[in-house]
């Protein structure tokens, strides 16, 4: 079975897809899964069985990846965005490579921490959210931070568009300007998730984290204008999920949003990190929100306690479906390994490589919860 597998690789380029869906912590590195503990005690009402209004089984996309943005582009084909990175295909589960449509060189305002006066040599962007625009064309909504080192540096909301999504038709707008600049000149940002939408009278609306709330809003009349967050009636930022259950132990995180229509917007957010469960939330007007139902939807035990991270949802007119992608701790699919590794890991010449996977459900996108 092991050679048949191989000659399998050989012919088809690496495309096969195994992903086992008999999930099992024993299955993975022992220190990595200590660093992911699964909790005993849940915020919220838990399914008991791990998740509601979802279908199951997950179907597996044999890709990796965990902040990213389905989008059909305009010559049909599907497309999958995990930051600047991309792949195309006829569908979801039939997607190529993955490849880098722009660098780090465009960053020109993410400086060394010991080196102010110095671009960061390894400045990078994070946290995305992909959207096409008929306007704009590809708007790029994510973070960008001096270097990955949780604690010590911000990662800061910054913009970049582009009108085909290609390589070198890119352009960096820079980190936001007017409210986040001034909250970022008083302390370290760390927003790790959100997602950003068009008004139906021409101007921006971005949700995102790290600003104090569990999630905040903020509008502009232009990408590149000066952005103004949502405010109660005392003048503080505007808490947008009330009904989040947040404590000490759980202030949400890696949010992301999805508009269907005017009337039916939704968003997941994690609980906590390292994540446990999956909340949803549900709105008429994207400023009123209220959950989906009981809450949380999704947990590690549908996982069998495999670590989860985040999901992102995409809506798909043609089935009236939510489609749902959630990232799961597993095995490399082989794929996603160069032609040599691959085979040599099926030879056990190599070690699995372990990392977040993809994995797709569906519910009708109705205006309220399946019960």
């Amino acid at each position: 079975m092991k050679w048949l597998s191989i000659i399998l690789l050989l012919a088809g380029g690496c495309a096969t897809t195994e992903v086992s869906q008999n999930f099992s912590v024993d299955d993975f590195d022992p220190e990595t899964m200590e660093s992911m503990p699964c909790d005993p005690v849940l915020a919220g009402s838990p399914p008991a069985t791990g998740i509601r209004y979802w279908k199951t089984p997950f179907i597996p996309l044999g890709a990796t990846g965990c902040y990213v943005s389905p989008i059909k582009a305009t010559d049909g084909q599907m497309e999958l965005w995990s930051c600047v990175d991309r792949r195309r295909g006829p569908g979801l589960t039939q997607l190529g490579p993955e490849e880098r449509m722009a660098g780090r060189e465009m960053l020109t305002d993410v400086y060394d921490i010991k080196e102010p006066a110095k671009l960061a040599g390894k400045r990078a962007f994070e946290r995305g959210d992909m959207r096409y625009d008929e306007k704009e064309g590809y708007v790029f909504f994510g973070c960008v931070c001096p270097d990955y080192l949780p604690g010590t540096v911000s990662m800061f909301p910054a913009i970049m568009v582009s009108k085909t999504g290609e390589k070198g038709t890119w352009r960096y707008l820079g980190k936001l300007k007017g409210d986040p600049a001034d909250e970022g000149v008083k302390r370290k940002i760390w927003s790790d998730g959100g997602s950003i939408f068009r008004l139906a009278d021409g101007r921006w609306r971005i949700y995102l984290n790290g600003f104090g709330p569990v999630l905040a809003a903020m509008e502009s009349n232009t990408l590149d204008g000066e952005w103004r967050f949502l405010r109660d009636d005392k003048g503080a930022i505007r808490e947008m999920l009330p009904g989040f259950p947040r404590d000490k132990e759980h202030g949400g995180c890696l949010p992301h949003l999805l508009r269907i229509d005017d009337a039916n917007w939704h968003c997941w957010i994690s609980d906590k990190w390292p994540p446990q469960s999956i909340f949803h939330f549900q709105s008429a007007d994207g400023l009123d929100w209220k959950p989906f139902g009981e809450q949380p939807e999704i947990t590690r035990k549908v996982f069998n306690s495999v670590p989860i991270k985040c999901f992102r949802g995409y809506y798909d007119p043609d089935t009236r479906q939510i489609i749902g992608l959630i990232s799961v701790w597993g095995k490399m699919p082989y794929q996603e390994l160069d032609f040599w590794s691959a085979i040599k890991t099926r030879l056990g010449l190599l070690d699995e490589e372990e990392w977040w996977n993809l994995y797709m459900t569906t519910m009708p996108a109705s205006r309220l919860p399946s019960n």
